[in-house]
């Protein structure tokens, strides 16, 4: 079954449910680093509740780990459903990091991620971006809305 429509059964069946889709290696093998380490699906509320992505942390490095970590101690099941769809095309650290903008590598940038998601969750503070002003986005191309 492909993979919106699966997404949308698992959360039919139990609404509280965090997602983390995954293609395996050629060899079957789990491998953060092939580009599907990312795919996480979750309901909108649940996002919003959470205030989205950490924005305060750096370009790279643990912004998808701070999401699901947080939406853990926020009562959300994790899972993780394998996806028949090839991981993404492969990149160096530098090739990752190059437009970002900072002068840190990726695993600087990992190291400080991780120390503020660590600090996220010891301190309870699950929600972030407190003080964000939304922008208005292109929806679909076809619609504006604030987020």
């Amino acid at each position: 079954m492909p993979t919106i429509p699966a997404w949308r059964a698992l959360w039919a069946e139990e609404p509280d449910l965090l997602i983390r889709g995954f293609s395996a290696n050629a060899d079957g093998r789990l491998d953060p680093g092939n580009g599907s380490y990312g795919r996480i699906g979750l309901p909108r509320a649940y996002f919003d509740a959470l205030g989205g992505y950490d924005e305060q942390l750096l370009p790279m490095g643990c912004q998808d780990s701070d999401l699901v970590d947080r939406a853990r101690a926020y009562g959300l099941h994790v899972v993780r459903v394998p996806q028949q769809v090839p991981f993404a095309i492969r990149n160096t650290d530098d090739e990752k990091v190059k437009h970002t903008g900072s002068q840190l590598s990726w695993l600087d940038m990992w190291h400080q991620n991780a120390e503020r998601a660590q600090d996220n969750l010891r301190r309870g503070r699950l929600t972030v971006n407190h003080d964000r002003v939304p922008v208005k986005v292109l929806v679909n191309f076809t619609r504006w809305t604030a987020v």
